[in-house]
């Protein structure tokens, strides 16, 4: 596959099969990597355009007047087309209308391969922030001076093109391979194209080492169990050595910084001193030098993030001590770390290390999407297909793992909670990625770092898990302040997503492929014996996960028309806020709380049979390595679903606060999300069992209907005194809480 035809056609509308008609053809052919010819033409359609189209294009009825028709046009195109590949960007809307106009003059329909840029460039270019043409030409330097014009359109697609072409090329075997794997049934021949480059890189294997790379390419990559990574620099490296510390006065090194002939005013486009700027600047370095606390109220035009930056990167290398710089957002952060860090790092007279360090789940856990690879992709969607094969493109490109780098649809989103790092699932050492965990290493930068910026939300989890998270740290600089309140009540607090909590549920169940049947799989692999009672546990989830999953998407149902009457505020985005108490669903709403119950119970059992399969693991023999890491997966998701039976627990209408429903969507959409402040006060858990010793917060103990008491254990949850529940756990198999 190397010839293709790129074409672009501007119509009156966008239903050919409806009567709207093509006006302008463009079209530019590629042969071997090389644009050979172009082609474009206005077309008379024999109707009026809509106004719309000529604002949209800037074709008049006038400019078609004397334009050829259809027929007239054709025969020229088409003879560009024989023996090409068609390619457009979003190519389904341009074939449709190719298709009709063959079949009104006559022609058979085109049945060449067919290629689309879009799709493409969502493969290809995964941290692009849109893939509209224009906003691409823009991004990638690409003369497009005509948007709508269909010559201009079909020459920088068909530019836009090569230079995927170009990254395809570039991408080591094994990443090909795989991305075959994943696009075998698209709509599009992106198979076909793939199976090309593919042969193309087998004809050159004299050239390539053993990890499926040209010897002049693999220092770009790191290959590793199927899975190519880009290189990155500093893996397990000791402590960075500090350069020099400035040693003037504060007061003198800042005159030096500042003045107009400094670097400074070079490297940061448009700056101008300011008083401000200058006054905010002393009285930061003043107040860290004294450890006094200081509250500085900045207003627009001031230049606070240079203000904060630069005394604190001084005061950090003069006393050897991390400064933690601390944004409302995650955007802030980034804006920080990769404009103001880059020329600060150009413009100050000694050298300085800053490093950005995110939430553990921002992270990709490159064991947990390994497996996901290995899921059969007859069960997942294109769109989902899509996103595994955006991210396997994304490992050849990414340095940090970071999720804020790439552009994921819905889909993607959810599957990133299946292969984003967190701590229940992480095997740490004896993990064979551990070396190459993106959480570890940036853990590690921010270890060394003398300015660590982080955001608010990171900020106060680091406080929640007793300073575990960052390194330690004695003074901070909290940028836009005034929103650490609001982030501190949603990170206490609690949530529950509807939507998450059903695509936990499919997550858990036991179809071909799914988690817990390769967890059982592998496991009968290595103890056969266990056949029997592995089967009969299935047996018994089988029949349990349609209930299961019938009664969540009934509480969501009930759930959304309860918030949906009662929406008090409204945003731009349609989502409604309702606040509520325990009294809420009492009377005639009684059956949210049943079905939450209801919802409980069913989870709970549930959870027990997962249990009673992990149980299946002699705890004095070691199993394999496949095993063993899908035992953790299989562990995290127990946790998770206890975790979900909780919060349904408290959301319910039980434990004590004002709580908030936040919905969007409809009711089949599974859109609501729930808040509560957690309670901060804390004791021991009110279990049975003797040999409990675990804390618990007062919000995880409160009464369900006023009687029945629920105890959440690391592996179960079940019934306590108040509904029966005295003596030991219901199933000794089962591990009572720690």
């Amino acid at each position: 596959m190397n010839r293709f035809i790129v074409v672009d056609f501007e119509t009156t509308g966008s239903h050919p099969r409806q009567g709207d008609s093509i006006i302008q053809i463009g079209a530019v052919a590629i042969d071997d990597g090389q644009i050979t010819e172009s082609y474009s033409t206005l077309i008379n359609p024999g109707q009026p355009i809509p106004p719309f189209i000529t604002q949209l294009t800037g074709i008049t009825d006038d400019m078609v007047a004397d334009a050829p028709s259809l027929e007239e046009a054709l025969p020229r195109f088409l003879r560009m087309l024989e023996g090409r590949a068609f390619v457009a960007h979003n190519a389904a809307f341009d074939l449709q209308f190719l298709q009709e106009a063959l079949l009104s003059q006559g022609y058979y329909t085109f049945d060449g391969y067919v290629l689309d840029t879009v799709e493409l460039s969502r493969f290809l270019m995964p941290m692009q922030n849109s893939y509209r043409l224009g906003e691409l030409a823009d991004d990638l330097q690409i003369e497009h001076d005509r948007p709508h014009q269909a010559d201009s359109d079909a020459l920088a697609t068909a530019r836009l093109f090569l230079h995927l072409l170009d990254i395809l090329r570039q991408l080591p075997l094994v990443t090909v391979q795989r991305l075959q794997m994943l696009v075998s049934s698209f709509r599009t021949d992106i198979d076909v194209l793939l199976r090309h480059i593919e042969m193309e890189k087998l004809a050159e294997v004299p050239l390539l080492d053993e990890s499926g790379t040209r010897a002049d390419e693999s220092k770009l990559w790191d290959v590793y169990r199927q899975l190519a990574l880009r290189k990155r620099d500093g893996r397990a490296k000791a402590p960075l050595a500090r350069s020099d510390s400035p040693t003037k006065p504060f007061a003198e090194l800042l005159e030096q910084m500042l003045d107009e002939q400094a670097a400074l005013g070079r490297n940061l486009p448009g700056y101008q001193r300011r008083e401000a700027q200058e006054a905010m600047m002393r009285a930061i370095h003043d107040a860290m030098s004294d450890g006094a606390h200081l509250l500085v109220e900045a207003g627009t035009g001031t230049g606070k993030s240079l203000a904060y930056l630069l005394p604190s990167i001084v005061w950090a290398k003069q006393n050897r001590e991390p400064v933690v710089i601390s944004t409302h957002t995650i955007h802030l952060q980034e804006q920080l770390f990769h404009k103001d860090i880059p020329a600060l790092k150009q413009s100050l007279p000694f050298d300085f290390e800053a490093a950005t360090l995110k939430g553990r789940g921002n992270y990709l856990c490159l064991r947990k999407f390994e497996q996901s690879l290995e899921e059969p992709v007859e069960g997942n969607s294109q769109e989902l297909r899509l996103v595994k094969g955006q991210m396997l493109i994304w490992l050849t490109q990414t340095e940090t793992g970071d999720v804020e780098e790439l552009s994921l649809p819905a889909t993607g989103q959810l599957y990133w909670q299946q292969v984003n790092s967190d701590a229940a699932s992480c095997l740490h050492r004896n993990c064979p990625w551990f070396s190459r965990c993106y959480y570890f290493q940036a853990r590690e930068r921010a270890r060394d770092a003398d300015i660590l910026i982080v955001n608010h939300a990171l900020l106060i989890s680091d406080l929640q898990a007793d300073s575990r998270i960052l390194p330690p740290y004695e003074t901070a600089v909290i940028d836009e302040a005034h929103h650490l309140e609001e982030i501190a009540t949603a990170h206490l607090g609690k949530q529950l997503s509807t939507a998450g909590m059903m695509f936990l549920l499919d997550r858990a169940a036991t179809e071909e492929g799914s988690l817990v049947r390769r967890f059982t799989a592998e496991l009968l692999d290595w103890q056969a014996d266990e056949g029997g009672r592995v089967a009969e546990i299935l047996e018994e989830m089988d029949g349990l996960f349609p209930a299961l999953r019938e009664k969540a998407l009934q509480l969501t149902q009930l759930l959304y028309k309860w918030a949906a009457d009662r929406g008090e505020e409204t945003t731009d985005t349609g989502h409604e806020t309702v606040r509520y108490r325990k009294e809420s669903f009492s009377g005639r709403h009684e059956r949210i709380r049943r079905a939450a119950r209801r919802v409980i119970d069913a989870l709970t059992s549930y959870t027990a049979l997962i249990d009673r399969l992990l149980a299946c693991i002699p705890a004095d023999e070691k199993p394999p390595y496949e095993l063993r890491s899908l035992r953790t997966d299989v562990s995290g998701l127990v946790d998770e679903l206890q975790e979900a039976a909780e919060l349904l627990h408290f959301f319910a209408g039980t434990g004590h606060g004002v709580r908030l429903l936040d919905g969007s969507g409809g009711p089949h959409s599974a859109q609501a999300r729930l808040f509560a402040r957690r309670t901060a006060k804390r004791r021991r858990c009110a279990c049975p069992s003797a040999v409990c010793r675990k804390t618990q917060s007062d919000s995880h103990l409160g009464h369900l209907d006023g009687e029945e008491q629920l105890y959440l254990h690391d592996r179960a949850v079940w019934p306590g005194p108040a509904a029966g529940g005295e003596g030991p756990h219901p199933d000794p198999a089962l591990p009572v809480c720690l």
